[in-house]
């Protein structure tokens, strides 16, 4: 007495609320339980990828900064500075010494590091942010290179990775032999002198017969371009790379500076898979459709 009805009938009414509410509680923590596996699955197809800025970086020398190392020292000095035009934010540019340049090199570290390939990737991407030069007797470059750096000196050889450039007028990227054989595109409707680009390359690590296919493609900031443009396709000839240097072994990352030049932005990633992106929907559906039978079943 005092716990229960004496009511029969509102006895029977409280027992089949505590039912359908234990009945309901089991449904909803199989459902996110099954949502949490789906999302950790999920992740693996989101775009996996990691951007480098320099906000984090005083202005200044870049060598010495976040693990930044200098070579290939030809008279000029790699600095960080706020950009120009669309892109204000802190950029990679040099001291605007006249025909000079300087290399520069990060490694991954516990600060930032590029996600790791496995080689098989279908979707796997570089780009980076760059300000198309004004032309002069240096022949200015932009460029971005992704590689293996063996010795954890701060540099590696063309044979060791992976790059994308502007330079002399046209859009290329480097295939794993050295800079003498790039895919080149020709860029003369992509935009004027001092416009900000997005320069991506694509690549297939399976294609080929397992020497690899890139697509290499640009967007015009300064004009808003809302889509990637491409510009062409080859192969990447992964069977150059040295011994130890495949895309799984990559840990590092390059760019030049030059009088003029300013980049930003340095991606490394692998774009969703489609196919597992739709099958993760599916699933969800099916979950969405399992739960409303389940509350409809469980009220009458």
């Amino acid at each position: 007495p005092g716990r229960y009805p004496t009511d029969p009938t509102t006895h029977f009414s409280v027992l089949k609320r505590t039912r359908r509410d234990w009945e309901m509680h089991g449904a909803a923590t199989q459902i996110v339980s099954t949502v949490v596996t789906l999302l950790v699955f999920a992740s693996g197809a989101r775009a996996q990828a990691a951007t480098y800025d320099f906000e984090s970086l005083q202005p200044g020398p870049l060598h010495g900064q976040d693990n930044w190392v200098a070579f290939h020292h030809y008279g000029s000095q790699g600095f960080i500075s706020n950009g120009s035009g669309v892109n204000g934010s802190k950029v990679a540019t040099n001291d605007l010494v006249p025909d000079s340049a300087e290399g520069l090199t990060r490694l991954n570290d516990a600060q930032f590091s590029f996600p790791t390939f496995s080689n098989a990737e279908l979707q796997a991407f570089i780009q980076f942010d760059f300000r198309k030069p004004t032309p002069d007797s240096s022949g200015e470059a932009s460029a971005f290179r992704v590689g293996r750096d063996a010795n954890l000196d701060g540099h590696f050889s063309f044979s060791e990775g992976i790059g994308i450039r502007y330079q002399n007028g046209g859009f290329s990227f480097d295939t794993a032999v050295n800079l003498s054989t790039p895919v080149y595109r020709n860029a003369i409707n992509a935009g004027n002198f001092d416009d900000w680009f997005r320069l991506r390359l694509q690549m297939d690590f399976t294609a080929n017969a397992g020497e690899g296919q890139g697509v290499l493609s640009y967007q015009n900031l300064t004009r808003g371009d809302g889509q990637f443009t491409t510009l062409t396709s080859g192969t990447l000839r992964l069977s150059n790379l040295v011994a130890g240097a495949r895309p799984s072994d990559w840990n590092a990352f390059f760019i030049p500076v030059q009088r003029g030049n300013e980049s930003d932005n340095l991606v490394v990633g692998v774009i969703p898979e489609p196919a597992r992106l739709a099958w993760v929907a599916m699933v969800l559906g099916g979950l969405r459709r399992r739960a409303r039978a389940s509350r409809e079943s469980v009220q009458h």
